[in-house]
């Protein structure tokens, strides 16, 4: 009879593992394919290009919203553009620190936003939409992270409570039949 048991719970184990994480892993998969199979580190470049947008559009030069949003802020995003307004306070030309942190700029969006500014100040032409544009991309790639990683997470979880679970929930099973014998 516990055997029986044992295997209901092996057959439930067999069978629940798989179905949610098997389209959680179609998604990733999907996902890692739509980005060329790369993973960048965009270092919290959605919230700081989020801000930059709100700053830019709301009338701020590139150089004045990029030392705003770029005080307060951690990230690799956030430390570039940081570096970027210490040049410009020391006396280095504002496209040339733009340039400068673009290209040693760990991802291509983040090279995007920096570029956008030198843009702006290089033929006038307003960054605010396309970081704003560069924004909703890291966000919604950083979602897709979230995803992936919690894709991963599933099947340890499933693991932990088919290995926890249904154990003891066999064994109290088996204690209630075998009290029912018994008597």
């Amino acid at each position: 009879m516990l055997a029986a048991f044992a295997l209901i719970g092996l057959l439930l184990l067999l069978v629940g593992g798989g179905g949610t994480s098997a389209a959680a892993r179609t998604e990733a998969s999907v996902d890692r394919v739509g980005r060329g199979g790369r993973r960048e580190g965009d270092g919290g470049l959605e919230q700081f290009a989020a801000e930059m947008a709100l700053a830019l559009s709301s009338g701020c030069r590139p150089v004045e919203a990029l030392r705003r949003c770029s005080r307060h802020r951690n990230g690799s995003a956030a430390r570039r553009g940081l570096s970027a307004v210490v040049r410009i306070d020391r006396g280095m030309d504002p496209l040339a620190a733009f340039q400068a942190a673009a290209a040693a700029a760990l991802s291509a969006p983040e090279s995007a936003l920096y570029a956008a500014l030198a843009g702006e100040l290089q033929n006038g032409s307003p960054a605010a939409p396309s970081v704003a544009a560069l924004a909703r991309t890291a966000s919604n790639r950083a979602r897709r992270r979230e995803v992936e990683r919690a894709a991963r997470a599933a099947p340890l979880v499933q693991l932990v409570v088919a290995l926890g679970l249904v154990p003891s929930a066999l064994l109290i099973g088996g204690a209630v039949l075998l009290a029912g014998l018994q008597t």
